[in-house]
């Protein structure tokens, strides 16, 4: 098994876990040539999103089905903003939309971004917080790294805040 998958699995929640794997090996499997040509990230994004939702399940507090958006910059009618005053859309997040149940955020990267991970990284930090803290109030939040060109299908990287 590919070290990347490992590390999807240091969450913790099975069921999230299972569905990350399940969805980034289908969008290897169908869309590799995207990562190939070096396409947009929104498009890689969206591309996952599509391949998430069916997957993730319910959200346990009321089981209802969770949402998977791609970009959303909402917290019910509000822009989402993290630290009271920075707007934020988040590459993709699995949340109960019109709610404030948020589950996962994830920032995505291709291994030719030439932009430092640091902003990503401290925002994926900001959605952990409380909402009372100015954050966001996600329970998991995940940085990843696709490879694209020659190293298309590959993972450079998985990491958990």
């Amino acid at each position: 098994m590919d070290d990347w998958r490992e590390r999807i699995k240091e969450c913790g929640d099975d069921g999230l876990s299972e569905a990350l794997i399940g969805a980034i090996e289908e969008l290897f499997a169908r869309d590799r040539h995207l990562l190939e040509i070096n396409v947009h990230e929104n498009t890689i994004a969206a591309m996952l999103r599509s391949y998430l939702q069916p997957r993730v399940g319910y959200a346990p507090e009321d089981g209802v089905p969770w949402d998977v958006d791609f970009d959303y910059n909402r917290r019910q009618a509000m822009v989402k903003t993290i630290n009271g005053v920075q707007n934020v859309r988040p590459d993709l997040i699995v949340h109960r939309r019109n709610t404030d149940i948020n589950h996962l955020a994830v920032e995505l990267k291709k291994g030719s971004s030439g932009s430092p991970d640091e902003g990503d990284l401290k925002n994926l930090a900001a959605y952990l917080l409380p909402l009372e803290d100015f954050g966001l109030g996600y329970r998991y939040a995940l940085f990843l790294r696709f490879g694209v060109g020659d190293d298309a299908g590959k993972v450079a990287c998985v990491r958990w805040l």
